[in-house]
């Protein structure tokens, strides 16, 4: 194995952009009325920041060593970074999420930042009502943020990804405990609960268009796992500590609940699925990792882990279309989309990595912490002291290794071959593919 190099390539400069956000600026957008108001866009040409509220200039700064560490990935990209913590003494980040178009950084003082994963430039600037309890839930048209207050008290806040704007009815305080964290389509959130006075549901959906809780179901056990939508927003996996996988329409009218599907594991369940198009990817305390297909509930295939699964997996990948044939030889081709990539499971033997499809072994790493990006055929993985360890080859064997302990927030990417790292103070990197 040998150890990745790290060559000063000053020409790299002229292909970094290089952003430094006004305190000022954020501060007026963040504060002062203007909530959810979209930021000045990043000219990465100019390498400079042009900000929206006061017309503040400010230049491109100092290299970073972790910009280093990027631009040496072995598929050289490009690297963009903004800091947001620039002239606020004290700042500190507390999260870093990586969705679907966007990068959300969340500060200790719950002011949400906005950041295109084009460039990193800004979108807009808002902010909580309470500290987050649980991860941003992402939907075609909101994200979503569970939150609990200093007297316990649980809210759902819903921002638009477009303008930041808050939702119509958001925050909305929910009338009951919740035991998960939270998902959501286009129109509703959904969350585990521990139940109320006024009903023991154990999941509970709220209606983005008036926050009002409004169907719900019940399981046989605690719902500690997030419940979770499906990438078409049409079908809700609850897995519930009783052992059962349930499949429920997220569009639900009437009484009693409909179901799609339930399907049973040997063990508890705690962790929710990770989801890949059409399958859903579940570990269990039964020691198995079982990929199962949303629509009908069956199961593809199913692999031993040697130990209980208590954490969520990772799916990383990407989405191509193939031509196949429509029946036999010399049959009309049809283009058809799948998923290829791989599904990660952690537990106390190591990390576990899956073909996604097939469910064939790659690797196991006793080390190994969880995956942070696929690029090609180039895949990251992390260990438990954030050393990057990057994998390519039959069996994903590690060719080269970084050190990426410098790094606070690592995000899992499993969308594409774009890594997102931060810093505490308040920087941001953003290393995109050319």
């Amino acid at each position: 194995m040998m150890r990745f190099s790290l060559p000063t390539r000053p020409w790299l400069r002229t292909l970094r952009a290089t952003f430094a956000v006004s305190a000022a600026a954020l501060l007026v957008a963040g504060c002062s009325g203007t909530r959810g108001e979209p930021l000045a866009r990043g000219d990465a040409s100019a390498r400079t920041w042009v900000s929206g509220s006061g017309g503040a200039y400010v230049g491109a700064a100092a290299m970073d060593p972790g910009e280093v560490l990027l631009e040496n990935l072995p598929w050289s990209p490009d690297v963009f970074r903004v800091n947001l913590g620039a002239g606020k003494p004290g700042f500190a980040l507390a999260q870093v999420y990586a969705m679907a178009d966007d990068v959300l950084a969340v500060d200790t003082q719950g002011t949400i930042y906005c950041l295109s994963r084009r460039d990193l430039s800004p979108r807009w600037v808002s902010s909580l009502r309470a500290p987050l309890s649980a991860p941003i839930a992402e939907g075609p048209t909101y994200y979503v943020c569970l939150e609990r207050d200093a007297c316990g008290a649980a809210w759902v806040e819903w921002f638009s990804k477009r303008s930041g704007a808050p939702g119509n009815a958001s925050p909305a305080r929910l009338p009951f405990a919740p035991s998960s964290g939270i998902s959501a389509n286009a129109g509703w959130a959904f969350v585990g609960s521990l139940g109320s006075p006024i009903d023991n549901k154990t999941v509970e959906a709220i209606n983005l268009a008036d926050g009002k809780v409004g169907w719900g179901y019940r399981t046989m056990s605690r719902v500690s796992a997030t419940p979770t939508v499906d990438p078409s927003g049409e079908i809700l996996l609850v897995v519930g500590e009783n052992r059962t996988i349930t499949s429920l329409p997220t569009n639900q009218s009437g009484v009693p609940v409909k179901i799609n599907w339930a399907v049973d594991t040997l063990g508890v369940n705690t962790a929710a699925p990770a989801m890949a198009r059409e399958w859903a990817f579940i570990g269990s305390e039964d020691n198995l990792l079982r990929c199962i297909d949303i629509g009908s509930g069956e199961t593809r295939w199913l692999k031993g882990l040697d130990a209980p699964a208590r954490k969520t997996p990772w799916v990383v990948g990407r989405t191509v279309v193939k031509n196949v044939p429509t029946g036999g030889e010399g049959s009309p081709m049809a283009r058809v989309e799948s998923f290829e990539g791989y599904v990660f499971a952690k537990n106390a033997i190591g990390l576990h990595a899956f073909d996604a499809d097939t469910g064939a072994e790659v690797f196991k790493d006793r080390n190994g912490l969880r995956p942070l990006v696929m690029e090609r055929d180039w895949v990251v993985t992390l260990t438990e002291n954030k050393q990057a360890q990057i994998r390519k080859g039959k069996g994903l064997p590690v060719v080269s290794t970084a050190d990426f302990s410098r790094f606070d927030f690592l995000p899992t990417n499993g969308r594409d071959g774009e890594v997102i790292a931060g810093y505490a103070n308040g920087v941001i990197l953003l290393a995109a593919p050319k």
